[in-house]
């Protein structure tokens, strides 16, 4: 990550203007839903249309882009749907997404995508520059292929990032917290079947099998209320007036969908709402027809549908299927145990990972979420007198200690600490050097607010015990406490603070302090 925290708290304001549902129940019984299983979670991006390059299929988008977005493709596209599934997993609490899972199958088609852009070649109003939006369909199946459920995806909006694996994922994201949010509606009543599911056997056997075959033609057309931007810049409006507000722009040759022309003014599609254009600016763009050879797999899925039958499932045909299916449920996670706590540790385990990482995804903050692990630290420190009880001056302050404990989350440390000091003093009306070497003991803690993963600012507090060694005796033990600010940069630590021993004025320092942290 090589953003401030700027970057950070536009992302977070994105997201909050972009709270409403994008998924909404369009058929099948979405009960399927609060099942306590586990599902398979699969992204048909290969017939989704890239609305922002002439409507065409994803795979030819990809080989526009430039072999290196082809060859990164496998890479980034694991990295994108881990936002779903990790989102996904975070905010369910029946269905989790298990890769190899065979209880169900949930499968995202995506037929509309906006791929957005970053802000490195272009203008942050260009319409084309944001985050992704996606439109499509969610399948859920079981493990016979039988179709269960879909729900509508309607402009899952993303939020605007230079990394695409980054912004596709943000916008699928989206997606997994609008499905969780509706699993909730589920469970209160509020979503019901639209189009009950027909678990009956005549009607699954009258669904036809699926059949897969290869085309070599694509048909792209340029649709009739297409307008192309004819000037070099033209402004996009609120109203179709000059005196009100620009929300936006159009660049030359751009594409634009206009709804209709009124007079001097077009009322334009912008940013999935209704903005208006100068029409003097605008030149219709005449229907056109692209052939393309090109090899693509498509399933005949057009009797799907009538798998999602018209007539309500009687009460004990489901009952009986729902309590065979827990029983297999049952079976498969008695296998599974063992083998699910293995990965388990490995998801914990990359989670802290990625959530230390200096890497794109690495612009969100750590979870408060307790994730306890050791921590230690070495450091030397120095430090000014303002006033030492019994003195009168002093040669050198210098100290040396450690730190063990326990890091609870990216926030909190608690530890104990030793430090050793050794400082070299004038008495009051004598000539010569008292050297005095003392050590303290002491509980510690540290508050820290991240601002980037590498980068910890941290407030210290230590309190305990400190004794002092002089040439003829040893001292009674006095309060030692340490406090101020300090901050960690990658394995390092320093600290400018205070340090007071003993009651009353006692003997006060100002200290700086150099660690090594591990």
């Amino acid at each position: 990550m090589k953003k401030a925290l700027l970057l950070t708290l536009v992302l977070v304001c994105s997201i909050a203007a972009n709270a409403d549902s994008c998924v909404t129940m369009r058929s099948g019984n979405p009960q399927v839903l609060l099942e306590k299983a586990k599902v398979a979670f699969t992204v048909d991006w290969d017939h989704a249309q890239v609305t922002n390059w002439n409507n065409k299929l994803f795979p030819q988008y990809l080989q526009h882009l430039g072999s290196e977005a082809v060859n990164k493709w496998p890479a980034n596209r694991k990295k994108a749907e881990e936002y779903f599934v990790t989102q996904f997993n975070r905010k369910s609490t029946n269905l989790k997404i298990k890769e190899g899972s065979t209880d169900y199958k949930m499968l995202l088609r995506i037929a509309t995508f906006d791929a957005g852009g970053d802000t490195k070649d272009r203008h942050y109003f260009d319409q084309k520059v944001g985050g992704t939006v996606i439109n499509g369909t969610i399948e859920v199946r079981d493990a016979a292929d039988k179709l269960l459920c879909v729900m509508n995806v309607n402009n899952a909006n993303g939020v605007l990032h230079k990394n695409d694996a980054v912004r596709y994922g943000l916008a699928l994201m989206k997606i997994a917290t609008d499905v969780c949010d509706l699993m909730k509606d589920v469970k209160k009543g509020k979503v019901t079947a639209t189009t009950p599911v027909d678990y009956s056997a005549a009607a699954q056997e009258a669904k036809p099998a699926t059949k897969t075959k290869t085309v070599k033609k694509v048909v792209q057309t340029v649709p009739e209320n297409m307008y192309r931007v004819t000037a070099q810049k033209v402004n996009v409006r609120s109203a179709a007036s000059t005196k009100s507000t620009v929300v936006g722009s159009l660049l030359r040759d751009e594409q634009v969908e206009v709804k209709g022309i009124n007079g001097s003014w077009a009322t334009v599609v912008y940013k999935g709402g209704t903005r208006y254009v100068s029409a003097n600016y605008l030149e219709k763009m005449e229907p056109q027809v692209v052939e393309e050879e090109i090899e693509e797999e498509v399933e005949e899925v057009a009797a799907e549908e009538k798998a999602v039958a018209a007539e309500s499932v009687a009460a004990s045909t489901k009952a009986g299927n729902e309590k065979a299916s827990k029983a297999g449920k049952r079976e498969k996670r008695a296998q599974e145990k063992a083998e699910e706590k293995a990965r388990e540790k490995g998801r914990k385990a990359k989670a802290r990972a990625d959530k230390r990482a200096d890497s794109d995804s690495g612009s969100r903050f750590p979870s408060f979420k307790a994730d306890p692990k050791y921590m230690g630290e070495w450091h030397i420190g120095y430090a000014t007198t303002g006033h030492i009880e019994g003195y009168r001056n002093y040669t050198a302050h210098a100290q040396t200690g450690f730190l063990q404990g326990v890091s609870l989350n990216e926030y909190l440390e608690f530890g104990i600490g030793l430090d050793v000091m050794m400082n070299t003093h004038y008495p009051h009306g004598g000539d010569f050097g008292d050297i005095v070497w003392s050590f303290a003991p002491y509980a510690h803690v540290r508050g820290f607010l991240p601002v980037k993963p590498k980068v910890k600012p941290f407030l210290s507090f230590g309190v305990g015990p400190s004794w002092a060694f002089r040439p003829d005796f040893i001292s009674k033990p006095q309060v030692f406490i340490e406090f101020g600010p300090g901050i960690r940069w990658k394995q390092f630590n320093l600290f400018l603070g205070l340090q007071k021993v003993g009651k009353g004025k006692g003997t006060n320092h100002f200290v700086s302090k150099v660690g090594w942290y591990f």
